[in-house]
């Protein structure tokens, strides 16, 4: 496929930009050139850029990535779609002529709770994480975070990572001093503050930041070049049969997927900087102002048409099908659907094309994607698609701002409309899309082991690394399927487990952050705002954190199991689950209230209820035990309660 970057007309002489970053002017001569005051770095790997074009389309999108960013190009490496992939960690790429070898599993999980401070991301990972999964996240979370927290001129060198009893959990890493050390002194801290030779490099990379607004080009380049290529690259993935490969060939394809799903989330670890920033800038200088973060977030709605489960195909679908019969339930099929049109039969097929093989249930290996649930889809495409939500007007909030500052306020508010869509729309095609595909490749092994008696389900596939299941695959020795199936059994009950929202003591205070020069003082505030709006700890079995000022009752779906919850799920519906996913985006659109045990106002339910208009209770610790399943139950967002209702308390009923 020919490549859509463009190349610039000479490539820069290595040894005279040895010791700067790439510039854009570098890159594309028709960009205009910016100041630079980034960290000294050694770029005589981006001339590769030339020869980029020869590559798969995962690893033109890798490179560019890496170019945008500042750092090194991934050298080619091996043959196939693993080429440019580079060795990371205890983890070797095998060429497919080399055969496979069983190696033991790496494991990143800790008996107990390291020195520092671990928050735990349940928000996003309610259950424990499958170890392949655990070995996919460490290994590329944490680099690329500390690239964006460099890049951004944030004083941290980044998040660690810890897996406890199965569990993820984050905490910051110092950019100086050992990890988990405790702070010292104020005096000494606010000298190491303005001192310290890298904070002040990153003092001068955040003003660079906040002068030159980064996230729209980034946005951009996601939109005009890394968007096409990644698509391109899972299609090309997606476009072979693994059920048609022999052993050595579907191990190669394995580790395709594989490949291919650590530069996916590589890819939308990076794009962290500019999907987050813009908007924790504008909750950071909002609160500066005295108002109040729902107000201001209440601004973007619109801008994630993502979050809804806006697509062409798909809205093309639900109109045919409205204009076709007023009662869409005798549809009973999706050949039925097909059978209204062939424009219907069409865009079916490329709807499920681009969305078939993306996770739905979950983020993990463990989670279902949209092909696994057909009566998902059949819901889906005949649900009339949700009435757009009406904008809000910004002038009553823009008089309470000092007149000096509306100007900023405008500017800020422009860039996190800007941005706002940006974490959806690229985790559905980066992470849930990738992540589906090895899924499905490792679901395949699994059935192959499974026929063989070497596992006992093929859905325990997921329950070994990659490395584990291709040495069973090639016969070589490893876990006996007992084993296998005591795993998952160990899992499920880690999954179970209650988990604390915290080990170790509190995170800094808004005091620390004050000794923060500026505009460290800002940066580090903007990111407070968006870890704020991850989570919402309370002790009150039914309050959260309401979205929307429109009270509903309805019927509860309870997901302690999400697929067969979404099975399960009829329109108008209350969902009351633990967390949701970006996959979830389409089904949530269907549903008439959410209710979420974890979360913030930033989390991916609030950013979904706010798109659709949905009314939402974010963060009601104890929901899924309290409400029980089919029960109806009364939102009051307004109020930020939940209530379990009795029939009798249901007007017009007895």
């Amino acid at each position: 496929m020919r490549s859509t970057i463009r190349q610039p007309s000479t490539l820069p002489d290595t040894d005279t930009v040895m010791h700067r970053p790439l510039r854009r002017s570098d890159r594309w001569p028709d960009a205009p050139t910016r100041r630079d005051d980034a960290r000294p770095h050694n770029v005589a790997a981006h001339v590769q850029l030339a020869r980029v074009t020869k590559r798969s389309p995962a690893c033109r999108a890798s490179a560019y990535q890496a170019i945008w960013a500042g750092e090194p190009v991934p050298q080619r490496r091996g043959a196939g779609a693993a080429r440019c992939h580079p060795e990371r960690g205890p983890h070797r790429r095998l060429d497919s002529d080399e055969g496979e070898e069983t190696r033991p599993m790496t494991t990143y999980t800790v008996d107990a709770p390291p020195p520092g401070t671990w928050v735990s991301f349940a928000d996003h990972f309610p259950h424990a994480l499958t170890p392949e999964y655990t070995r996919l996240y460490h290994t590329t979370f944490e680099p690329a975070q500390a690239s964006v927290y460099e890049r951004y001129g944030l004083p941290f060198h980044g998040t660690a990572t810890a897996i406890i009893d199965g569990h993820l959990y984050l905490g910051p890493k110092s950019l100086v001093g050992r990890a988990g050390a405790r702070l010292p002194p104020r005096p000494v801290l606010w000298l190491a503050t303005r001192l310290h030779p890298e904070m002040r490099r990153r003092r001068a990379r955040a003003r660079a930041v906040l002068r030159d607004r980064p996230w729209r080009d980034e946005v951009h380049v996601w939109r005009r070049e890394l968007r096409p290529l990644w698509v391109a690259a899972n299609l090309a993935l997606q476009a072979i049969d693994p059920m048609s490969l022999d052993d050595g060939a579907l191990a190669h394809y394995v580790r395709q997927c594989q490949a291919n799903a650590e530069e996916g989330y590589r890819a939308h670890f990076l794009l962290h900087g500019p999907d987050l920033f813009a908007t924790g800038l504008l909750l950071a200088r909002g609160t500066d102002w005295g108002l109040d973060v729902r107000e201001l977030l209440g601004l973007l709605v619109g801008s994630s048409p993502v979050s809804t489960g806006a697509d062409e195909d798909l809205d093309l679908v639900r109109a045919r099908v409205v204009e076709h019969t007023d009662r869409p339930e005798t549809l009973r099929s999706l050949d039925d659907v097909r059978a209204v049109g062939p424009d219907v039969a069409a865009a079916l097929d490329r709807f499920l094309l681009h969305h078939g093989w993306r996770l739905i249930t979950s983020y993990d290996l463990d989670g279902r994607c949209l092909h696994e649930l057909p009566g998902l889809v059949l819901t889906l495409v005949t649900t009339p698609r949700p009435a757009p939500v009406d904008d809000v007007d910004v002038d009553p909030l823009r008089q309470r701002v000092p007149a000096d500052d509306r100007v900023e306020l405008d500017r800020l508010l422009d860039d996190a409309r800007f941005t706002y869509g940006l974490r959806d729309d690229n985790g559905g095609i980066t992470s849930a899309w990738t992540v589906g595909l090895l899924r499905r490749s490792m679901l395949e092994v699994g059935r192959r082991l499974a026929d063989r008696g070497r596992l006992t389900a093929a859905a325990h596939a997921v329950e070994v690394d990659v490395d584990e299941l291709l040495g069973l695959l090639a016969g070589g020795v490893g876990p006996a399927p007992a084993d296998v199936a005591a795993r998952a059994a160990a899992r499920a009950s880690a999954s179970r487990a209650p988990m604390p929202a915290r080990f170790g003591p509190e995170l800094p205070g808004r005091e620390v952050i004050a000794m923060f020069p500026a505009p460290l003082d800002l940066m580090v505030r903007s990111q407070l705002a968006i870890a704020e709006g991850y989570s919402h700890p309370t002790d009150d079995v039914l309050t959260g954190l309401g979205i929307g000022d429109t009270a509903v009752t309805s019927r509860a779906c309870v997901a302690h199991d999400a697929a067969d919850a979404l099975a399960r799920m009829r329109p108008g519906d209350v969902l009351v689950a633990r967390s949701t996913t970006p996959a979830l985006n389409a089904a949530l659109s269907i549903a008439g209230g959410l209710v979420v045990e974890e979360g913030g106002y930033l989390s991916h339910a609030a950013v979904t209820a706010r798109e659709l208009g949905l009314p939402a209770v974010i963060g009601a610790s104890g929901a899924l035990s309290a409400l029980p399943d089919g029960e109806l139950v009364c939102l009051e967002p307004d109020l930020d309660i939940v209530r379990r209702l009795n029939r009798a308390q249901v007007p017009g009923t007895m």
